[in-house]
């Protein structure tokens, strides 16, 4: 498999199971912000994507 297909699949499981678990009570908008990072440090989503997402859902969020 390709990595760039490894690392999403993994920041997604990872910050669905840290969401669903809340430890210590956190916000689920922490692990959500830090898997977004994640994702964009490591190049799998580009800035112009990043753009075309917000300026779909930006309304709604």
């Amino acid at each position: 498999m390709n990595i760039q297909i490894i690392i999403p699949i993994l920041v997604f499981l990872l910050t669905t199971v840290i969401i669903l678990w809340r430890p210590k009570g956190i916000n689920e908008a922490w692990p959500a912000a830090i898997g977004a990072g994640i994702i964009l440090l490591t190049g799998t989503v580009s800035y112009a994507n990043i753009i075309d997402i917000i300026s779909k859902i930006g309304g709604a969020s």
